[in-house]
């Protein structure tokens, strides 16, 4: 039971951060080997770190919310 609603909230916050980070590194690490890859052509590969950006750039704006 939490006695403070706002670290309680906070807590939330920063607990949901750091999923979504761990997150983030292993879809890093799974594009990594997509775009290491001979199979996947060119287009996939760039779609791919495209959108990984965009997560990381999404994960990063949460982080900077709960600090």
């Amino acid at each position: 039971m939490c006695l403070l609603p706002r670290a309680c909230f906070a807590q939330e916050r920063l607990s949901d951060f750091e999923s979504k980070r761990e997150s983030l590194h292993n879809i890093e690490r799974l594009k990594d080997r997509l775009v290491n890859a001979q199979l996947a052509d060119p287009s996939t590969k760039h779609r791919t770190r495209r959108i990984v950006s965009e997560l990381g750039k999404r994960v990063s704006s949460v982080s900077f919310q709960v600090h």
